[in-house]
């Protein structure tokens, strides 16, 4: 399906109805049912009447909470919708330009990681906020328990969170290019990267050191990678880049693969696992593609 002529900039799930949610580059967010059909945020935020363009310029990211959802964009606004009637309730200005938003179903915590800074809310009630030494360009939240940022620098630094505190992070190098995307898999033991030198690497994830899982054989894409993203078994990852492309990749069989070709034109920047072996892909052709990864598993045999 598709929405208006813009690019589709960001896209998370709705856990329970499995309906997506995209915003777009001109700020609209949505939320799709399975016959392909749209429809628009709403609600009132102060005196402002809003039917769809929760943010007056690009969307940058979106996420779900027990709170609800959750939205950042261009505008350096974070917006709150209820999940259920998709209308929105509040909103908070933040610090700086957003790079991205992350947060869990089992949470009403936010994490967001504007150009300069790494902040954590309850709902849109901010926390705490840490500067950043470095250039944030991707963001992860881990339960209640840590949040990853990407750095430009090819560094990922991981926070503890105490008491709703952030803590001192960690780093974690061996990235050749800006950590451009970052997901934690379901179960927690691992964390997938995405970077701009073409990469995506598997660490597991530890009190102490992580360890590299997977890494220097998944660098297919002929592009930087925009989004990775765990199936909900927590058993396979995917990967979408500028080159149009999206790869499926297992960490029990790191050296096979699936590849959809032209995935989306212009770039994919966005993807959600329906289910364990369905896939949704997003980005510049403003359209979301459906992928049946079933019949190619396959390739893992």
């Amino acid at each position: 399906g598709n929405w208006g002529q813009v690019a589709i900039t960001a896209m998370c799930l709705r856990p329970v109805e499995g309906k997506l949610i995209t915003g777009s580059f001109d700020g609209v967010v949505v939320a799709w049912n399975e016959s392909g059909e749209a429809a628009r945020f709403k609600g009132q935020l102060g005196s402002k009447t809003l039917c769809g363009a929760s943010h007056s310029n690009k969307v940058s990211g979106i996420a779900y909470s027990t709170a609800g959802i959750v939205s950042v964009g261009w505008d350096d606004f974070l917006r709150l919708a209820d999940k259920d009637t998709l209308e929105y309730v509040d909103s908070v200005s933040l610090s700086g330009q957003p790079c991205g938003v992350s947060a869990n179903p089992s949470s009403e915590f936010v994490a967001v990681a504007t150009s300069s800074t790494v902040a954590l809310y309850k709902k849109t009630v901010l926390i705490d906020e840490l500067e950043a030494s470095y250039v944030p360009k991707s963001i992860a939240l881990k339960n209640e328990e840590e949040v990853a940022i990407g750095a430009e620098s090819g560094t990922v630094y991981v926070y503890p969170i105490s008491g709703g505190k952030l803590g001192e992070p960690k780093e974690v190098k061996g990235h050749r290019g800006a950590v451009t995307a970052l997901s934690y898999s379901f179960d927690g033991k691992y964390v997938a990267v995405g970077d701009a030198a073409r990469e995506v690497t598997v660490w597991e994830t530890s009190e102490g050191p992580w360890t590299a899982k997977v890494q220097g054989l998944w660098q297919f894409h002929t592009s930087k990678v925009m989004c990775v993203s765990w199936s909900p078994d927590s058993k396979l990852i995917a990967s979408g880049g500028t080159d149009e492309s999206v790869y499926i990749w297992s960490v029990d069989f790191p050296r096979k693969r699936i590849f959809y070709k032209f995935a989306n034109k212009f770039g994919v920047d966005g993807l959600c696992w329906l289910s364990d072996k369905r896939l949704a892909s997003s980005g510049g052709d403003h359209a979301v593609a459906v992928w049946d990864v079933e019949k190619d598993m396959e390739a893992f045999s």
